[in-house]
């Protein structure tokens, strides 16, 4: 199932390797350097009817924002899409606070992120929207 997937990375060699092997796979890719760049941040409002993506790979470490400074953001927001499967990817993953990163639902891995890695990440991603959801009051 194609996904639409954002990918926020200050290095523009891991933006468009991954972009490429994602479109590769079939699925629809949209890029920024940094949060702020992405259209994403200050103001954007999903509409919360219709999620506008269903995933994000997001860099840890880049200027001026962190990734889950970003998240933050974007869950304040109310965003839904992009925040329903985060990957937090970074070359020093002992700097991310965990605890936080558990909290906002991040999966977190080392770079360089191995395809291998990346695509049984994309098959949970894609298993869980393909899952009905529960029963309200469940």
């Amino acid at each position: 199932m194609p996904l639409k997937i954002f990918v926020i990375d200050d290095e523009e060699s891991i933006r468009i390797s991954l972009k490429w092997h994602l479109e590769d796979l079939g699925h629809e890719v949209i890029t920024a350097a940094q949060p702020h760049l992405s259209g994403l941040l200050p103001g954007h409002q999903c509409s919360q009817d219709i999620a506008c993506g269903n995933a994000l790979i997001i860099d840890y470490h880049m200027p001026g924002l962190s990734g889950l400074e970003c998240i933050e953001m974007l869950l304040q927001q109310g965003c839904e899409g992009y925040t329903s499967h985060i990957l937090m990817i970074s070359g020093n993953t002992s700097a991310i606070d965990m605890a936080k990163a558990r909290e906002y639902g991040c999966t977190v891995m080392q770079k360089p992120v191995s395809l291998l890695e990346l695509e049984h990440w994309l098959d949970v991603v894609e298993k869980n929207l393909e899952e009905p959801l529960a029963p309200a009051g469940q």
